[in-house]
């Protein structure tokens, strides 16, 4: 195996029916003028969490794969996201009121 830079890599949050990115795919799929990505946008190890199934998925150059999340693991990543939405509406409702 080579070994590869792991900062490079991409992370993406999403429900398991969103379409996971590809190299030839618009980076934005809601932005018909958005750009397709590149190989080099999307390197190997880049991860897709599923907030609904609490999936995480690895691309590794070339198809989506995978790894299975305990659920435990699962349970504490739903909660930190869970959490940082209503963090995220509270300061909406802040910024809001200045």
């Amino acid at each position: 195996m080579a070994v590869t830079l792991e900062g490079a890599i991409r992370r993406f949050i999403g429900l398991s029916t969103d379409v996971k990115p590809l190299p030839g795919q618009r980076g934005d799929l809601a932005d018909a003028t958005a750009p397709a990505l590149t190989a080099a946008d999307l390197p190997a190890g880049s991860s897709f969490f599923e907030t609904d199934t609490w999936r995480i998925a690895r691309y590794d150059g070339a198809a989506w794969r995978y790894e299975e999340t305990s659920d435990a693991l699962a349970r504490t990543l739903d909660e930190l996201l869970q959490a940082q939405r209503e963090t995220n509406e509270l300061l909406a409702m802040i910024a809001g009121k200045l």
